[in-house]
């Protein structure tokens, strides 16, 4: 007897791609060095579509407040709607009126996706069982081959420049680039968590 068993590309690949891979670079401009910031700003400064400026601009918010600042954390998108022409006026206006100290800026500097092919592959196995009903000794052979692999696999890509801007200088205090691949759902996590981190591990952010 035998059986193919063919494994669903889209299962695997979904199994394959289960995170993000990201890295990060990143530079204070000494002149900050004293600098920590308890009340900011999230804006995605060029990301055109509604869905995922909202999605980067949430992602951001929520990975600076478990990453402990402890003030303000306020996401551009709510106050300025996409429906909405930009007003940089009304925006700065805003930020006065908010006391806010920090403008967390994201601007996509290159995205894309990348492929991977995933070579065919087979596997065959046999068993056998010796059957010993009224003196027979015939042999039962079973034999199971699988297939799997012999597609491509897309993981987008996206690498995101990020400002953060202190509002009385109107200047950069620092700046990173960071690259993140993976599924499209994980890489506004994923690189939020990175920045988070970072901006926490240099003393940026108020914590206490």
């Amino acid at each position: 007897m035998r059986t193919h068993v063919l494994l669903a590309a889209s299962l695997l690949a979904s199994t394959l791609a289960g995170c993000a891979t990201t890295t990060l670079r990143a530079v204070r401009d000494p002149a900050f060095a004293q600098v920590s910031y308890e009340h900011l700003l999230v804006r995605a400064m060029d990301i055109s579509d509604p869905e995922q400026r909202m999605m980067y601009e949430d992602a951001f918010a929520t990975q600076l407040q478990r990453h402990g600042a402890r003030g303000k954390v306020l996401k551009c998108y709510e106050q300025f709607p996409p429906m909405r022409k930009v007003d940089e006026a009304a925006i700065a206006k805003f930020i006065r009126a908010e006391g806010l100290e920090g403008v967390l800026e994201l601007r996509v500097a290159a995205s894309g996706t990348s492929r991977s092919h995933v070579p065919r592959s087979t596997t065959t196995t046999t068993t056998g069982n010796l059957d010993r009903n009224k003196g027979s000794r015939n042999v039962d052979l079973r034999t199971t081959t699988t297939e799997s692999g012999g597609y491509d696999v897309y993981t987008p890509w996206m690498r995101l420049e990020v400002h953060l801007r202190d509002v009385a200088k109107n200047e950069v205090a620092w700046v990173g680039y960071t690259t993140s691949s993976g599924p499209a759902q994980w890489l506004a996590d994923s690189q939020a968590t990175a920045v988070a981190g970072r901006l926490a591990a240099d003393g940026l952010l108020k914590t206490r």
